[in-house]
């Protein structure tokens, strides 16, 4: 009975663990599926830090705008600071849309 009730309590401890892991992955390939399509190709960790600076942005409004620090973080022209500051809010802040 001990055996079994250990199972069941790492069953959802794994279960609680991998669910958040997934959905984060899901945004993530998301928003760089998302910026493949415009052209917009870096490494992976500089595009998701700078999908998750639009989101810090935003939720500070009146600091530096979203749109500047991606250009500044991934030197692109400002057109694709904004696809990239509209890609970033659907795929991980979608409270700001």
């Amino acid at each position: 009975m001990r055996v079994l009730s250990y199972a069941l309590v790492v069953s959802f401890a794994v279960a609680a663990v991998a669910a958040p892991i997934a959905r984060a992955d899901a945004a993530d390939d998301t928003f760089l599926s998302a910026l493949a399509g415009q052209g917009l190709v870096r490494e992976r960790g500089d595009l998701i830090a700078t999908g998750h600076i639009v989101c810090d942005a935003l939720k500070q409004p009146g600091l530096i705008p979203p749109q500047l620090q991606v250009m500044s973080a991934i030197h692109v022209m400002p057109d694709q600071a904004a696809f990239v500051v509209n890609a970033a809010t659907s795929a991980y802040c979608p409270q700001y849309m």
